[in-house]
């Protein structure tokens, strides 16, 4: 049940990034969301502890 919960919390928190997101510039936003649901698949386990390698984000790479 609890997993459940924290599941539809994060789906509804990528929906408001994502509107956000769109509003900025689609375009890149599209491209961004590619790299996630790549980073996402590679990672099954762990995708919520880092970011995809392609972003250079400090301290995220190899997790």
């Amino acid at each position: 049940m609890a997993k459940e919960i924290l599941h539809e919390g994060i789906r509804q928190q990528y929906d408001v990034v994502a509107g956000m997101a769109n509003r900025l510039d689609k375009t890149r936003a599209d491209e961004l969301w590619l790299e996630v649901r790549a980073w996402e698949k590679a990672h099954p386990d762990n995708w919520w502890a880092g970011v995809p390698e392609s972003w250079q984000w400090e301290g995220s790479a190899g997790r």
